[in-house]
């Protein structure tokens, strides 16, 4: 009995050592890292004497450069000893950093502060602290959500076995499994039909746009209904997905404010309305009608997306993980839903996790949205064993929508990485004249010409490319920096500014109206120069930016040499 006993013990002692030893597994990348990261930066702190260096940015700044810069700096033995603090942040847009600068400014008392940041402004715009929730378990064990979310998905996935039957009293999920997988405008038929018995049905809409071509106009159906109804708020937000899908967004505003105005517990019109001001830029308003249409209905996953799409956007990957992951327990069939999981478990270096909902999102997708095709290609884009299924997504994402320039961009950087040239050339050039101010393009032809040795050609897209860059930073960008140096004079630690790798120092000097007291570091010239000798594939791991990317050991050296010059000379007057 003994024995028994004891041997059970063995047995669930490894099953709990084993369960801790996967959760570390899945957090190793992300949290060991950031671990690490932290436990110099308290070191640092307690040097006494020293001078302090605290670095912010984003993926490029965070376990990058600083550390290299912290040696580099004491290595010059100018007399002073020097402490560099990393509070670089992966993913994180300028507002992201601002929020913490405070404390961060309590916590570790910089002397100077180095900023590279602003290109995350582009794609990250919107940020704000809600309020975490949950046990401390269940917020933090990335292995006890995943599970749930995979038993969810099954779960789910059982209970609709029989559901699906062809009658006239539950067609709407007939026609949604018809066309997954298939060429949706084969189905008409059933869509017209659904339309016929439900034609306020909000949901349905949003798979039709997303689903069908423009030739299948169901507008027709929807006026004939507000011609015998002017107050039917339903018909009017039906309208408003079909106006959002042919990119008539004026009118769809217009639309989703009628139905709400008819009818303020709609809450398919607060989600419309909210998605129109994500994409205008107006993120408080969205944010705002995301959570209104939550509380009208909880039961609504693509309201939950448009929420946690905003929180992840901004860096604020707790929340936004619960917010994606309640939309997919709503609708496993959410395709989106499954590429920002995916992103946030990218970002976090759970890359089995990240590619299983890549993977899953591009069985979901609609076969007309490239989205899926695409991201999937990029996150296998930096396997070189696994370049040819790359290659296959982003020709599928170019054949199911030829009109997004990302995917020509990500297979131009493909082949430029095979040194497939002329194809490269071809396809950022359609990428460009698919959007003639997609400055990554200019970048990428440049890049492309001096791999080439095509030097006039190479300056030529450099010039287009720095035109361009002048109006590089968004407004958002442009408003945080002014706070960043507000925050600091008050406090009187010294800004140093720094450009990204290959970009223009102007375009930064630029945003300041008034530039006394700033220490601009310019990386544009030493790059150029050391790439010129060597390649771009000795000073960068990837280009996601067109010219630049995150820099390999040798890039991040040379990174840290130039600051500590530019230090030395304009801060020490050495």
């Amino acid at each position: 009995m003994a024995y028994l006993s004891k041997k059970l013990t063995v047995i669930i002692c490894g099953v709990f050592f084993a369960l801790i030893i996967l959760e570390l597994g899945i957090y190793s990348g992300g949290f060991i890292t950031s671990f690490l990261r932290e436990q110099k930066n308290i070191a640092s702190v307690k040097k006494s004497g020293s001078c302090r260096i605290m670095c912010l940015g984003e993926s490029t700044t965070a376990g990058q450069y600083p550390h290299i810069l912290e040696e580099v700096l004491n290595n010059r033995n100018i007399g002073v000893r020097f402490s560099v603090i990393d509070k670089g942040v992966t993913a994180a847009n300028s507002s992201a950093l601002l929020l913490t600068l405070e404390k961060n400014l309590d916590r570790y008392h910089p002397d100077i502060v180095i900023t590279m940041m602003g290109y995350n402004d582009r794609y990250i715009l919107y940020y704000k602290d809600i309020p975490e929730s949950g046990t401390w378990l269940f917020r933090y064990s990335s292995l006890y959500r995943f599970i749930r979310l995979m038993h969810t998905h099954i779960l789910k996935k059982f209970k609709r076995e029989g559901y699906y039957r062809i009658d006239e009293d539950n067609l709407e999920p007939k026609v949604i499994k018809m066309v997954n997988g298939k060429k949706p405008n084969k189905y008409k038929w059933l869509f017209k039909k659904v339309i016929e018995l439900d034609p306020k049905n909000e949901k349905l809409y949003i798979k039709v746009y997303r689903e069908m071509d423009k030739s299948f106009d169901i507008e027709v159906s929807l006026k004939e209904i507000l011609e015998l109804n002017l107050r039917d708020d339903r018909a009017y937000s039906g309208l408003g997905f079909i106006c959002q899908s042919n990119t008539r967004l004026d009118e769809a505003e217009g639309l989703f404010k009628k139905a709400i105005e008819l009818n303020p517990e709609n809450d398919w019109a607060y989600f419309g309305l909210g998605w129109i001001y994500r994409k205008a830029g107006k993120f408080p308003e969205a944010e705002g009608l995301f959570k209104k249409a939550i509380e009208l209905n909880p039961e609504n996953d693509w309201a939950y997306f448009g929420l946690g799409w905003i929180y992840r956007k901004a860096g604020k990957f707790p929340e936004a993980e619960g917010l994606i992951k309640k939309a997919i327990e709503l609708n496993p069939e959410n395709d989106w839903a499954y590429i920002v999981l995916g992103e946030i478990y990218s970002e976090r270096k759970s890359f089995e996790i990240a590619e299983g909902l890549f993977r899953k999102a591009v069985e979901l997708a609609p076969k007309q949205d490239n989205w899926a095709y695409t991201r999937l290609g990029f996150f296998l884009s930096h396997d070189r064993q696994r370049l040819l299924e790359s290659e296959r997504l982003f020709k599928k994402a170019i054949e199911v929508s030829p009109g997004h320039e990302l995917a020509y961009i990500g297979l131009g950087l493909l082949y430029q990485k095979q040194s497939k040239f002329f194809e490269a050339e071809g396809l950022f050039k359609q990428a460009i004249k698919l959007d003639p101010e997609n400055d990554i393009a200019y970048r990428a032809l440049e890049t492309l010409y001096k791999e080439m040795n095509e030097k006039e050609l190479a300056e030529e897209y450099s010039k287009k490319a720095s035109k361009l860059a002048l109006n590089e930073y968004s407004p958002l960008a442009v408003v945080n920096y002014r706070k960043l140096k507000k925050i600091l004079d008050k406090r009187g630690v010294k800004l140093i500014c720094m450009q990204y790798p290959m970009r223009n120092i102007e375009s930064l000097k630029r945003i300041f109206i008034e530039q006394k007291g700033i220490i601009f570091i310019d990386n544009e010239r030493i790059f150029k120069k050391a790439i010129a000798r060597r390649g771009y594939r000795d000073y960068f791991i990837d280009m996601f930016a067109g010219d630049f990317g995150h820099c390999t050991v040798r890039g991040n050296e040379l990174l840290a040499e130039n600051i500590a010059d530019v230090i030395i000379k304009e801060y020490f007057k050495k």
